[in-house]
């Protein structure tokens, strides 16, 4: 999902992800069983090379509605956040995203609450890419 591949000395919580992920779905499994999670992301930026992450929310889906009572969402510590106009989008301030949770650590708790889940999301390809690249 976050486009990485088996590296030597790649985290614990990183192998256990895609351990609990590689597991097959049987067919017949009804729609409303499946383990879905939905996950939007908020960047400092469009540029997943360079942007950072700023925020990370996920909302459990269950029998087909979001699970909001269950919602989780991190503040990512980032100290060199512009003030840009992603900010004017997403309303996260420079100062604000300095007093969040360290990046790393956010990371391990997001991949270990999504652990066995189908991750769903608008341009999830771009919340991936960029989640993805803060792991390398």
């Amino acid at each position: 999902m976050f486009g990485w591949g088996r590296r030597k000395n790649e985290p614990d919580f990183i192998r256990h992800y895609c351990e609990a992920t590689k597991r097959k779905i049987d067919r017949k499994t009804v729609f409303d069983g499946l383990p879905f999670v939905a996950l939007d992301a908020e960047t400092t930026g469009l540029d997943i090379n360079k942007d950072r992450l700023l925020s990370i929310g996920i909302v459990p889906l269950k029998n087909g509605a979001l699970d909001v009572t269950n919602r989780r969402t991190w503040l990512v510590q980032q100290t060199a956040s512009p003030n840009n106009e992603a900010v004017k989008l997403h309303g996260i301030a420079p100062g604000e995203s300095a007093k969040g949770t360290p990046e790393a650590q956010v990371l391990k708790e997001l991949l270990s609450t999504i652990s066995g889940q189908i991750v769903v999301g608008h341009h999830i390809g771009f919340d991936a890419g960029i989640i993805g690249h803060a792991l390398h």
